[in-house]
């Protein structure tokens, strides 16, 4: 699941919309054939060189989070407790790219990390314009239940090809692919799920909801640590975006 800066920097947004409705359209039905089968992942807290590494994120508005994390409760009523609210508050975030694999007690005293927040900040400060997305239903994916987000213009596009131009060399990591949507996870599976029929008619019902905009208020440096009862981002540095409440449809 990843962000094409090609499709996302485009200006015919009628296109991008289809590109992101068909992806997530998808990735619904291979999670509603997962959940019903049983063969949803189920993620683990992180070890040593895999997920939930070094990531360069967008925090998003108040009311979004709001949002966020009343999803991310009512889905656990169908869930299940033991699985990670990740839309819950302090761990809400839409992932713009991926650095590093996970590496233990990184600070941001490391050397590395310190020259990636650099490179953000100079991302952050090459956007003119905020970075406002709509919030357009919810997707059950094989791994958890997102947030559909379509930007509303191609400065989303802009800011993930700045951090990729930014962190030149030590943007290594996804220069193999690209990303084909932008989402906030609201639930990643941990194990069984308490009433996978309930969560797919939960899920079917808002899958076309119209939440509103979504205005991304700061880009940041986070790695991530499980504490107990989800993944949370420990941010490292971050550097504001440009704010306009009223573009973002807020007073």
């Amino acid at each position: 699941m990843k962000i094409s800066e090609d499709l996302s920097g485009s200006d015919d947004r009628a296109w991008v919309d289809a590109g992101f409705r068909t992806t997530f359209d998808r990735l619904s039905e291979q999670g509603y054939s997962a959940v019903l089968a049983g063969s949803h992942q189920q993620d683990a807290p992180p070890a040593g060189g895999g997920r939930w590494g070094l990531s360069a994120v967008v925090a998003l508005d108040d009311h979004t989070e709001q949002q966020l994390a009343g999803w991310a409760e009512e889905i656990r009523l169908l869930a299940g407790d033991r699985h990670w609210p990740t839309g819950a508050h302090g761990s809400a975030h839409v992932t713009v790219r991926a650095i590093q694999p996970h590496r233990p007690g990184l600070d941001g005293h490391d050397p590395f990390a310190a020259r990636c927040v650099r490179a953000i900040t100079r991302a952050a400060g090459s956007l003119d314009h905020p970075v406002v997305f709509r919030l357009r239903g919810l997707a059950l994916s094989p791994a958890g239940v997102m947030a559909c987000l379509c930007p509303v213009d191609a400065t989303a596009g802009a800011l993930a090809a700045a951090v990729r131009r930014e962190l030149g060399a030590d943007g290594w990591l996804e220069e193999s692919y690209s990303r084909t949507i932008w989402y906030s996870s609201v639930l990643h599976f941990t194990t069984s799920i308490d009433d996978p029929h309930a969560l797919v008619r939960w899920v079917q019902a808002r899958r076309d909801v119209n939440a509103g905009d979504a205005l991304a208020t700061c880009l940041q440096l986070a790695t991530f640590r499980h504490d107990r009862a989800r993944m949370v981002p420990v941010i490292l540095g971050q550097a504001r975006l440009p704010d306009s409440r009223v573009a973002a449809g807020r007073t």
